[in-house]
């Protein structure tokens, strides 16, 4: 027996068999895939997924950025939540100015979305329930000299914030 089978008998707890018609592996793969825990992995920001409530329809993916809910303390009390900035993409087929102009002219004071942060594989490890009202919407500069973007700023009064894990 080589010593490379020998240092490869078992792979991620799953017994190999050698395999001679492949001259490069060597050895099978397991079968299932095995996975192993990760210890230590930072959050990025890229990973989040902001949720309006479906009645206003905003997509997911129109939310460019955004900052989390931040706190005023004063000693050990709560003060007051800051407001939060959210940054979106204002696609031509499903018009998030609209959608927010039709929410500005409507009135609606109170809103509740959740802000979901992920892990890499796509799961939430953190989520925040966030009721506020909007405090004032930027619908973001034109340019004939520019081929960026065009991007709707919103901001939002926070009334309260849930972390719930």
């Amino acid at each position: 027996m080589s010593n490379i089978y020998r240092n490869f008998k078992y792979f991620r707890g799953t017994k190999c068999k050698k395999e001679t018609n492949n001259p490069i592996v060597g050895f099978n793969a397991p079968r299932e895939p095995v996975v192993l825990p990760v210890t230590y992995e930072p959050m990025s920001q890229n990973r989040f997924i902001l949720t309006f409530p479906p009645d206003i329809d905003i997509p997911s993916f129109c939310v460019r950025s955004t900052s989390r809910p931040n706190v005023r303390l004063t000693g050990n009390r709560l003060i007051s939540w800051e407001n939060m900035v959210i940054t979106m993409l204002d696609p031509i087929e499903s018009s998030i100015t609209q959608r927010l102009y039709d929410l500005v002219i409507s009135g609606r004071r109170g809103l509740q979305i959740t802000l979901d942060i992920l892990d890499s594989t796509g799961l939430s490890v953190s989520k925040w329930v966030i009721t506020g009202r909007l405090i004032q919407v930027d619908w973001g500069t034109l340019n004939h000299a520019s081929d960026d973007l065009t991007l709707i700023t919103m901001e939002l009064g926070v009334d309260n914030a849930s972390l719930l894990y």
